[in-house]
């Protein structure tokens, strides 16, 4: 993934394609791809994801808008948004805005379909949070199959990340986003020297291997 923290941010909206899905398509595998802003103590992260089998969502590829957050320090809870279908090759967008407050819209956007998954008005911690803000661009995977290890045909194909759109009172915000993960394990069974993450100023690509 891409991360980039003391942030100030009050939009966040990037692009991408429904990458191809995993090879293998185990039913217990799960992927994440989503654009996303965090408290600086990671207590609460807003994000329109695309998932591969996710949590509460179709088999296959859907999207939702998720609020995670812990506001009292009892464990991490949730909402969601009622996913929406997607097909491979989808254009996506991913929109985080805040509508004044601590009030956030959270949407994710199928392009090609005309659908989206939404919540309107979430109140948040993020707004109000002492520090500035970190944000993220990611490829989460759990769930491996056999000896529960994440392999590389447990994950989808290549995600381009581009048009990344972040302002701040209405003006631009340049991103100096640093790459998370460069690598990924030798078991993945392609050159562990391979850049996984690659950057410039307005897109991000991550690469699997697929």
């Amino acid at each position: 993934y891409a991360d980039e923290n003391n942030m100030q941010i009050d939009r966040f909206i990037a692009y991408w394609k429904c990458p191809s899905s995993p090879p293998n398509t185990s039913s217990v595998i799960t992927n994440y791809l989503f654009n996303g802003i965090s408290t600086s103590t990671g207590s609460e992260i807003i994000q329109p994801v695309l998932a591969w089998n996710g949590a509460y969502g179709p088999s296959g590829w859907g999207g939702a808008a998720w609020n995670w957050f812990d506001y009292d320090s009892t464990g991490m809870n949730s909402v969601h948004a009622p996913y929406v279908t997607v097909s491979v090759n989808d254009s996506i967008q991913g929109i985080l805005l805040n509508v004044g407050g601590n009030n956030w819209d959270i949407v994710f956007n199928d392009i090609t379909r005309s659908t989206s998954s939404a919540l309107y008005d979430e109140g948040t911690l993020i707004w109000h949070d002492s520090a500035t803000k970190y944000i993220s661009i990611a490829l989460e995977s759990y769930n491996g199959t056999d000896d529960g290890n994440l392999y590389n045909a447990d994950l989808p194909g290549k995600t381009s990340f581009h048009d990344l759109d972040t302002k701040y009172n209405n003006a631009t915000v340049n991103l100096a986003l640093q790459s998370q993960k460069t690598t990924w394990p030798s078991w993945f069974q392609f050159n562990p020297d391979n850049r996984a993450v690659t950057i410039n100023s307005t897109s991000v690509n991550l690469t699997t291997g697929n």
